[in-house]
């Protein structure tokens, strides 16, 4: 059962502290709040619908298959039999979050741990765990040059593809969720092709990819995001959290496989 009103304690590090980490992974972003308190209002109407349709519990206890908890994890809905993933997680508020609303697992990763690790670990959550996940580019897909890609090698490689593979080979399913806030904030492309082909590989074609995002200036980094993203076979786009602020979007991905 969701647990909504509960409360969440994440211990940060800023510039001041002398464990700061200067990659953005040792503090909070604002997007991390507000893309975890839109998850629970969408997670809280559906608990909220559900109980107004059902007299008793046994009414409310469904049998979902795998491709309804990822179109409602779209939505932004978790549930009970919902898998996380969560990419980049920095100091882990949104993936933690997402545990305490009662998910089946929440698999918090990124390539700076302490703090991360400390914070799953404080929070108690037994159904969440920290683990390490650096971003590669996967071997063999062709991608074209342009203007943007100056004299790089849009082809070079970048990170270990091998241990991505090992790391979607040591999971027990492939996630109905995968979860990000403020990733794709000041990538640039490779960085950016590298997060698109990991997304690409922990995911099949029902697990749903959602994204907070807050437009600083830049849109272009948004497009090359979106480029990046169908390079790896994720397509999607995104919609306003709120309809006065269009510079906060709730994106959202799915892997498609070529015709």
């Amino acid at each position: 059962e969701a647990r909504v009103s509960d409360c969440v304690t994440i211990a940060q590090r800023g510039s001041q502290s002398d464990k700061f980490c200067g990659d953005t992974s040792s503090v909070i972003w604002p997007m991390a709040y507000v893309t975890a308190r839109y998850v629970c209002a969408k997670t809280l109407e559906r608990v909220e619908a559900e109980h107004a349709t059902a007299a008793t519990a046994s009414e409310r206890t469904t049998t979902l298959s795998r491709a309804e908890i990822c179109e409602l994890a779209r939505r932004g809905v978790v549930t009970e039999h919902t898998s996380v993933l969560e990419i980049g997680a920095g100091a882990g508020l949104f993936g933690i979050v997402v545990a305490a609303l009662g998910a089946k697992k929440v698999t918090l990763t990124d390539e700076t741990m302490e703090l991360l690790a400390a914070n799953v670990e404080a929070s108690g959550m037994t159904n969440a765990e920290a683990r390490r996940l650096g971003w590669a580019i996967k071997p063999g897909i062709e991608r074209v040059a342009d203007s943007d890609d100056s004299d790089d090698d849009v082809n070079a490689p970048f990170g270990d593809w091998n241990e991505v593979v090992a790391f979607v080979e040591s999971l027990a399913e492939k996630p109905h969720m995968i979860i990000g806030s403020d990733i794709m904030y000041s990538q640039n492309k490779t960085t950016m092709r590298a997060l698109g082909d990991t997304m690409a590989a922990l995911a099949d074609e029902n697990t749903a990819i959602v994204i907070g995002f807050e437009d600083r200036g830049d849109w272009g980094q948004l497009a090359t995001f979106y480029e990046c993203c169908e390079e790896s076979g994720l397509f999607g786009d995104g919609e306003p959290f709120d309809n006065d602020d269009d510079d906060r979007l709730f994106i959202t991905l799915q892997k498609k496989t070529p015709m």
